[in-house]
């Protein structure tokens, strides 16, 4: 993959340092079938498009846009021609359009699939390839096969680094997943220290009204009532700590948006998810005690220390 090569619609003069940029790849017949990226217009690359027959790409729906911003489908690119390449750029035509994808996978992993442009690899030759293999069930059974294979078209053709993609996206992604698994682990721990700090200290602050309830109920309160206002007033304090929490959430979470992949550092869910439990928590930190102090006798209630 060439980085950074200026991509240019045929018939539109740009300055060069307006010139949009794309990712360059080469590659041979079926690759988007392999891989699992559908072409959305158009056709793939064939056995016809060699070194001697008329330069041809396939262009990515965002670059399509990017290059022909007029058209309303980017399918409408087909048959239109571009240049591609920095210092000798080379005139295609268009043959087809492929969703958008994140093919460079070191470099795009926190950010957007990229404009990128898709070359036919017989007519854009390297002497270092990369094979793509699919596979049902485990790919590493292929190993041994695509060895004998690669060794069976030239035995000097070296075959190295074979490992299934899970493997090399992984590796890609290790530094990611360990910052979420350690933001996950930490975030977990700081709602389940959140969730016992609320139970205890509103349990504890119920409890303390047990005498006040059973001076209510011997005054000819009902118990279904005192459990409804001491519930009410747990309630009422737990939804002004959460929205005094969530305020702060919102304003400190800035602080680690570029940690975040595929979720904003506001996400809704999440907040209300983590509303919801401690709403539930407290509700079981009122009711419980409150249902165990109205169950027993009023004078037994009253002589409560």
């Amino acid at each position: 993959m060439a980085l950074g090569s200026p991509v240019v619609p045929e018939g539109r003069e740009i300055p060069p340092n307006e010139r949009p940029f794309a990712g360059n790849f080469a590659v041979g017949p079926r690759f988007f079938e392999t891989i699992g990226t559908p072409l959305l217009r158009g056709r793939d690359f064939s056995a016809q498009d060699t070194i001697n027959s008329p330069q041809v790409a396939i262009v990515s729906e965002k670059l399509a846009r990017r290059l022909w911003p007029e058209v309303k489908d980017p399918g409408e690119a087909l048959g239109k021609r571009l240049r591609a390449g920095a210092t000798d750029p080379i005139s295609c035509e268009v043959i087809g359009v492929a969703k958008d994808s994140k093919n460079n996978i070191f470099n795009s992993i926190d950010r957007d699939s990229e404009p990128t442009i898709y070359r036919s690899f017989a007519q854009n030759y390297s002497s270092t390839a990369s094979v793509v293999v699919r596979a049902n069930g485990d790919p590493r059974v292929l190993i041994p096969a695509v060895r004998h294979e690669v060794a069976a078209l030239d035995e000097n053709l070296p075959a190295q680094d074979l490992q299934p993609f899970t493997e090399t996206v992984g590796l890609a992604t290790w530094s990611a997943r360990t910052g979420a698994v350690a933001l996950s682990f930490f975030g977990l721990l700081g709602l389940a220290l959140a969730g016992v700090g609320i139970y205890g200290v509103m349990s504890y602050s119920v409890a303390r009204r047990t005498r006040e309830m059973g001076l209510r109920m011997a005054l000819g309160a009902q118990a279904r009532d005192v459990m409804k206002l001491v519930v009410k007033q747990g309630l009422r304090l737990t939804l002004i700590g959460i929205i005094i929490g969530l305020t702060l959430a919102i304003a400190v979470t800035r602080l680690i948006a570029s940690l975040l992949y595929g979720v904003t550092a506001t996400d809704p869910a999440t907040f209300a998810v983590v509303a919801l439990f401690l709403i539930v928590v407290a509700l079981l930190a009122c009711y419980l005690p409150a249902r165990k102090a109205t169950i027993i006798d009023p004078m037994t209630a009253l002589r409560h220390e």
